[in-house]
């Protein structure tokens, strides 16, 4: 599994509760998440734009869900608004859909992100960068969550791993190694937001 797939993943099982019912995966693609959601209680559906291969799958739009109100006893939208033109929309259509009391669990990348060897360039499917902690406390408040709790991940040394592939790091200079000293004291790392939320 891709470091950040990992780290994304334990993140959604340490937030997502037991319960009932179904949990929609919005943007699910390879369907990474779908053990989770079972192991938690929960028959897992999962919607993306790219067709895919399994159970419970369904070619749809996160912007116009093909659901009846309130039939959805959670949600899950992993690393997806970046992706959105109308993130907003999301939003609202994925409340519209949750039950009374239903959960939502989110994952973005956090804006600005401050990276060990280099900066990152905008990912040709990203709408945005990311969402600074206000911005993505703004959004889901305004589609109408409640209970909003939002934590930093991609610690420092998921970080680091991060970029070591990214940039392609396999060993380290000493000027590397100095330059890595430097920027743990300036903070460098916390590259998402996880935002656990309630309908």
């Amino acid at each position: 599994m891709y470091i950040g797939d990992w780290v994304r993943a334990k993140h959604v099982r340490r937030s997502l509760h037991d319960g009932e019912g179904y949990c929609l995966d919005v943007g699910c693609g390879r369907g990474l998440y779908r053990e989770i959601c079972e192991s938690k209680g929960y028959e897992w559906v999962g919607i993306d734009i790219k067709k895919e291969k399994f159970p419970n799958f369904i070619l749809a739009s996160a912007v116009h869900l093909p659901f009846k109100d309130a039939c959805f006893s959670a949600c899950l939208v992993v690393d997806v608004l970046e992706h959105l033109q109308d993130d907003l929309q999301c939003l609202k259509e994925i409340y519209g859909i949750l039950r009374r009391g239903s959960q939502l669990v989110v994952h973005v990348p956090k804006w600005p992100q401050k990276h060990f060897f280099g900066e990152t360039p905008l990912h040709p499917s990203h709408i945005r960068q990311g969402y600074t902690h206000q911005e993505i406390y703004q959004l889901i408040r305004q589609a109408g969550f409640m209970k909003i709790h939002i934590e930093m991940t991609f610690r420092t040394f998921e970080a680091l791993a991060w970029d070591m592939i990214y940039f392609r790091l396999v060993t380290f200079s000493a000027h590397q190694i100095a330059d890595l000293e430097d920027e743990l004291h300036k903070g460098a790392g916390w590259y998402g937001h996880l935002v656990v939320a309630q309908r």
